[in-house]
C-alpha cells in the first residue's frame, strides 16, 4: 500500500494532502455519478467511468500538492511514463460514449502534447503561464469537438486536461529562478 501510495503522493505527503485529495475526488465522484445516472450505459460503463472520475478529480489534487509534484519532477522518466500511461482513461470514455470517439481521440492527443510540452518546460514559473496557455484553447477545442450539450463527458474532459496540463507537468513544490 506504501509503494501506491508513493506513485500517487510522493515521498511526503501529508495528512491534510491525503484529506483534502480523497473529499475533493469523493465529492466529485458523487457530483459527476449523479449527473450520469440517467445515462443508458450499463452498470459496467458506469462503474467504470466512476473510477475515471475518482482518478481525473483526486489526480488534479494531488498532482499539485509538494510531495508529488517534487516526486515526479526529480523522476523525468517515470514522469513521461505517468502522462504515457493516461492514454487508457480516454480509450474506456471512448468505449463509453461511443458517438464522441473522434472528439475524445482530439483531445486525448492534444492534453498528451500539451503535457508533454509542459513538462520539457525546465523553469517552474514558466510552466505555470505555458500550462494555463495551453488548457485554454483546450478547454475550447473540447467545446467545439464534442457533438452532444455539456455533460458528464465534457466534465470528465476537463478534469482529464486540468489533469494532465496544469497541474501533474508543473513542478507546483519547486520555486524556481532560472
Amino acid at each position: 500500500m506504501r509503494k501506491v501510495l508513493r506513485l500517487l503522493h510522493g515521498d511526503h505527503f501529508t495528512a491534510t494532502d491525503l484529506q483534502f485529495t480523497y473529499l475533493s475526488a469523493g465529492l466529485s465522484l458523487v457530483l459527476v455519478t449523479a449527473w450520469a445516472y440517467p445515462l443508458d450505459v450499463g452498470w459496467l460503463k458506469h462503474a467504470i467511468l466512476s473510477v475515471i472520475v475518482l482518478d481525473f478529480s483526486g489526480g488534479m489534487v494531488a498532482n499539485m500538492t509538494t510531495s508529488t509534484s517534487i516526486f515526479y519532477a526529480s523522476r523525468p522518466k517515470l514522469r513521461i511514463l505517468f502522462i504515457g500511461c493516461h492514454v487508457i482513461q480516454p480509450l474506456l470514455l471512448a468505449w463509453i460514449f461511443e458517438c464522441e470517439v473522434w472528439g475524445i481521440a482530439v483531445i486525448t492527443t492534444y492534453t498528451l502534447a500539451a503535457s508533454l510540452l509542459v513538462s520539457a518546460v525546465r523553469d517552474s514559473n514558466r510552466q505555470r503561464t505555458v500550462a494555463m496557455s495551453l488548457f485554454l484553447p483546450g478547454i475550447s477545442l473540447l467545446l467545439l469537438l464534442l457533438k452532444t450539450e455539456p455533460s458528464v463527458l465534457t466534465i470528465c474532459l476537463i478534469f482529464f486536461m486540468v489533469k494532465l496540463i496544469v497541474s501533474f507537468p508543473v513542478h507546483w513544490g519547486i520555486v524556481s529562478n532560472r
